[in-house]
């Protein structure tokens, strides 16, 4: 077994060199300073940054049309008087552009507050910029560690989770239900450590073993082949998949081709069992075992109105990305609604974020103001047929709620 890979802790030097970034790309000039238009009479400019092209330009398009989706749709375009104009920048999934793209929107278009952001690598590379230049930043998704431990900042505060609140809960259900001996199978990169380690330590603290690790390649997987038959050589109960995007898709059809699924179980963390990915693995994914913060099916209210404005305004369902953004919409809003439509006071905005509260889709939320987390619910999910004839996840149980530890006591 390779305990020093299953004991590792990412730390910022881990981030940067996973990121493959250059020295000294994240600083940013002493002098610069928030740079919002200050008066309630010009329009809100909120900037974007999200992929709009590569491996995930589809969770980058989620999350701006959610965005619309409830400042246009609910508040109609304004927040407390003032119209909002959006200034979208793809960050293309790299550590570089992100940074490039951030500038832009901070020197060139002066936003008054930043939003989006899927990728832990983009996050980390621009993370002494936004502290340097004061620029408040609501990520939509990106979930490193770091940001809410050691390298918190009180300009950027999350709509979505950490990497460990993925697997926080679940491995306590599955050493119950599914079987004491476990591998997990996650990307070789940041955030596939972070998962992994969470759902290391509550799964050995619930009293299992984990007989070994996967480390699948990234970004480029190859040939699926070899890590298939790793995992089927290992004797395990099941094992823990973390591997989003188009290489999952390929991994998940080349192990029903080689029947991996008719030799060990399978329990995949929301990157491998979100809604576009259930779509795309067709007939074979019904059934599997999911843990996140939402599920398409359950029986909260605001969620199904939720669903229904998302289909009649974009003519297709949300995904947990659509979700995260339309969430942190709401939290720009509230917090601008708070200062009576003035930004011209990033410190006066970021004091307005503490405690935000509202019923969301996900259920009961707030932010957490140790951590400038979610405080929310996790719930314990299974892929079904649904009546519109799709695959989508429903909730079998609420797990509880779960909230950044704040530092790496817990994984």
């Amino acid at each position: 077994m390779k305990e020093n890979k299953l004991s590792l802790k990412v730390t910022r030097r881990d981030f940067l060199k996973t990121a493959a970034l250059v020295g000294g790309a994240a600083a940013a000039p002493a002098f610069l300073t928030s740079c919002g238009p200050g008066g309630t009479d010009k329009p809100i400019k909120i900037g974007m940054l999200v992929p709009n092209s590569g491996p995930f330009a589809t969770n980058g398009e989620d999350t701006t049309t959610a965005i619309k989706l409830w400042i246009d749709g609910h508040l109609g375009g304004e927040i407390a008087g003032r119209k909002v104009e959006y200034v979208e920048e793809d960050t293309e999934t790299n550590p570089e552009v992100g940074l490039q793209k951030a500038r832009k929107l901070v020197e060139q278009d002066e936003v008054d507050v930043l939003v989006g952001v899927i990728s832990s690598g983009v996050l980390m590379a621009i993370r002494d910029y936004i502290h340097e230049a004061q620029k408040l930043l609501v990520v939509t998704n990106a979930g490193a560690n770091a940001i809410s431990r050691g390298l918190k900042t009180p300009y950027i505060w999350r709509a979505s989770m950490t990497n460990w609140m993925d697997s926080a809960l679940w491995p306590y259900w599955a050493y119950e239900n599914l079987g004491t001996r476990a591998i997990p199978v996650v990307l070789d990169y940041t955030a596939g450590y972070e998962v992994r380690d969470s759902m290391v330590y509550a799964f050995q603290d619930a009293g299992g073993t984990i007989v070994d690790e996967v480390l699948v390649p990234f970004p480029v997987m190859g040939d699926p082949a070899p890590l298939i038959t790793d995992i089927a050589s290992k004797d395990a109960d099941f094992f823990y998949l973390f591997n989003p995007g188009g290489n999952g898709v390929s991994f998940f059809q080349a192990a029903v081709e080689f029947g991996l699924f008719d030799q060990i179980q399978m329990f995949a963390a929301e990157g491998s069992s979100s809604e576009d990915m259930l779509a795309a693995y067709g007939d074979p994914a019904e059934g599997i075992k999911s843990s996140w913060n939402w599920s398409f099916i359950d029986d909260i209210p605001e969620n199904q109105a939720f669903i229904k404005e998302h289909i009649d305004t974009y003519s297709q369902p949300p995904t947990s990305y659509s979700v995260q953004a339309y969430d942190a919409a709401r939290i720009i809003s509230t917090m601008i609604e708070r200062l009576e439509g003035d930004t011209s006071d990033v410190n006066a905005m970021v004091d307005a974020m503490a405690g935000i509260s509202f019923a969301s889709p996900r259920g009961p939320f707030t932010l957490d103001e140790k951590t400038q987390n979610p405080r929310q619910n996790w719930y314990l999910r299974e892929a079904v047929r649904h009546t519109d004839g799709q695959l989508h996840q429903k909730t079998l149980l609420t797990l509880g709620e779960v909230v950044d530890p704040g530092d790496d006591s817990k994984g």
